[in-house]
């Protein structure tokens, strides 16, 4: 494994038309766009391997228009 990919959709329902906004890389592009996080180094990991973890998500103070992400992550697998 390589990369993290991210989007997010939000539905308009109680407009006269609901609209769906999607930056799903399946979807129409739009000026919003899916986020990468890479990984430093490929991680090995296989079928029936356990991968769980969190991401926080902050404005950034320097920029109102950047995020500041921090993910964790832990791999359980045969490998250990």
């Amino acid at each position: 494994m390589h990369a993290f990919i991210s989007w997010f959709d939000v539905h308009f329902d109680h407009c006269h038309v609901p609209i769906k906004l999607s930056t799903s890389p399946f979807s129409n592009d739009t000026h919003w766009k899916s986020i990468i996080m890479y990984l430093e180094d490929p991680l090995p990991v296989f079928k029936n391997d356990l991968l769980y973890g969190s991401i926080a998500i902050q404005k950034c103070k320097k920029n109102f228009r950047d995020l500041n992400i921090k993910l964790s992550m832990h791999l359980n697998n045969e490998i250990g």
